[in-house]
């Protein structure tokens, strides 16, 4: 059984995926990169109901680098 920090810190990792601030793929475009995303977004939304918190939409906004 996981903690829920060891929880917290996975979905922090997963969070960090840049393929999850792309537009939204389809598999007639991408389907290599739909696939992926959708295991991430379902992967995040599992571990989110697990903490109990709320859902995030995707795609998520690119966080701007800080000077």
């Amino acid at each position: 059984m996981k903690t829920k920090q060891e929880i917290k810190d996975w979905l922090d990792k997963q969070m960090a995926d840049d393929r999850l601030t792309y537009p939204c793929a389809t598999v007639f475009e991408n389907a290599p990169l739909a696939l992926e995303q959708l295991v991430l977004e379902t992967r995040i939304h599992t571990l989110q109901w697990a903490l109990d918190v709320p859902l995030c939409r995707f795609p998520l906004r690119k966080k701007k680098a800080r000077p």
